[in-house]
């Protein structure tokens, strides 16, 4: 009975362990996807007052049609 609680536990700690390393990839996979986005919407927002500067000359619309309905 010793030695068959003593493989279980062992086991379960293998397991354990393996789990723990799994989730730490996961973890940093998620990390460095929401780093990125970061970066994406950093530039996005340097972007829209162009966006802005571009939309209230009003050739640019009349001739592009209406795409200056985006709201902040």
């Amino acid at each position: 009975m010793f030695y068959a609680s003593s493989i279980a536990t062992a086991i379960m700690f293998v397991i354990l362990c393996s789990l723990s390393i799994w989730s730490l990839s996961v973890a940093h996979k998620i990390n460095s996807l929401v780093g990125k986005s970061a970066d994406i919407l950093k530039d996005v927002e340097e972007m829209l007052p162009i966006l802005s500067a571009i939309c209230t000359h009003s050739n640019f619309t009349r001739t592009y049609g209406s795409i200056c309905t985006f709201t902040r």
